[in-house]
């Protein structure tokens, strides 16, 4: 069996707050062992306290986290400035933690390295990789494309992108009692563990396909006939700024699926632009937009989803969401229905853990390899036969 507890609080007080959470989590009716923790905050809190209580309180238990814009239970609902506690217990699900360094310069030795440490001593294949890695100024794709290659490819990697209050400096990750930068924290999960995942896009493409014709790395240089930023112009009215406008990108001409990267920076010379992760030439794009409404019915189709591919004798014993941080600032007073929109479609006593970050990694659908996204919602919901 599987179990968690939860807790948020918005105490602004480092200590109060990060004790106010275990108080939480500590008030739950607990049947199993704790087996492991995931912790969040925004950047106004110490994260070596955090780090420092959690490691104190649970010195022998595997825990990640770091640094994110926002986050929301189905008890307080959406806080921008809080700290966030998910423990896990359980009497059949074993988690082992692993920590990868040096993830902008070896972003593929850093997810073998985390794998190394993740996976000794146990036999069999995990079952899920959660990880919340550095990824302001690296290469996501290529960090996921490393752990999917060694757990194999219908193993499930779920996450997100350590971030901060919107300043794209720095960011900070938590692996065990210490806080760490640069980094990628991970937890894989091993045994009979009960699960399903939906991703849903608050971006929708808008305008007719074209073909990527010339990129190198993040850089889009041409699109079709086009400069990127004649591409743009065209079709939205302005290139510098156009953070609002992502990329939908197709990979198969024969699926309705995309996923979408978001633009980072130009460079008027050049008339390109940079986006958060590597585009490769050839690929099928469409520029893509977002309302209020639109997101809160793309986090609602991620849940129905999610609750779809469930086995029908499954019972959901959590949903753990991570939405983009595009999202919290599109949905912006609106932003609490999102919460109602997941609710709407779970149990009311499902425990519901969400955040906000630069950057979602998942499968498009479960058994498929996990990718990066942005502008997406993605639900994981854990449960019970």
């Amino acid at each position: 069996m599987f179990q968690v507890a939860i807790g948020q609080s918005e105490d602004p007080f480092t200590e109060d707050a990060v004790r106010d959470v275990i108080n939480q989590c500590e008030g739950y009716a607990r049947k199993f062992d704790l087996i492991g923790g995931i912790v969040y905050a925004s950047m106004e809190y110490d994260f070596e306290v955090i780090a420092r209580l959690l490691g104190e309180k649970y010195p022998k238990t595997p825990f990640i986290g770091g640094s994110v814009t926002g986050g929301f239970t189905n008890q307080r609902g959406v806080l921008e400035d809080c700290v966030q506690l998910m423990l896990f217990f359980s009497d059949t699900i074993l988690i082992k933690g692993g920590l990868g360094g040096k993830v902008k310069e070896s972003p593929l030795e850093s997810a073998k390295e985390a794998l190394s440490q993740a996976s000794e001593g146990m036999d069999g294949a995990p079952v899920l990789c959660f990880m919340f890695p550095e990824g302001l100024h690296n290469n996501a794709d290529m960090l996921i494309r490393g752990i999917q290659d060694v757990i194999g490819a219908n193993v499930p990697i779920i996450g997100g992108i350590a971030s901060d209050n919107f300043e794209m400096s720095r960011s900070f990750q938590v692996f065990g009692g210490k806080v760490y930068q640069n980094s990628l924290p991970l937890l894989l999960f091993f045994g009979p563990l009960q699960m399903s995942v939906g991703v849903g896009y608050g971006w929708t493409p808008y305008t007719g396909e074209e073909i990527i014709t010339r990129a190198e790395e993040q850089t889009i240089y041409q699109i079709g006939e086009h400069t990127t930023q004649e591409y743009y112009k065209r079709f939205c009215g302005i290139s510098e700024g156009a953070g609002d406008f992502m990329l939908a990108i197709f990979d198969s001409p024969d699926r309705p699926d995309y996923y979408c990267r978001c633009p980072m920076r130009s460079d008027p010379k050049k008339q390109s632009m940079s986006f958060s992760s590597k585009i490769q030439e050839g690929k099928k794009v469409m520029l893509a937009k977002a309302s209020q409404q639109s997101i809160l019915e793309a986090t609602a189709t991620a849940v129905q989803k999610a609750i779809e591919q469930l086995p029908p004798q499954v019972i959901p014993a959590a949903a753990l969401v991570v939405s983009c941080s595009a999202c919290q600032l599109r949905l912006g007073t609106s932003i609490q229905e999102q919460v109602s929109s997941i609710r709407h479609k779970i149990a009311q006593e499902t425990p519901i853990f969400g955040i906000y970050s630069f950057g979602e990694i998942g499968p498009l659908k479960l058994g498929e390899p996990s990718i990066f996204h942005n502008g997406a919602s993605i639900i994981l919901v854990l449960g019970n036969s």
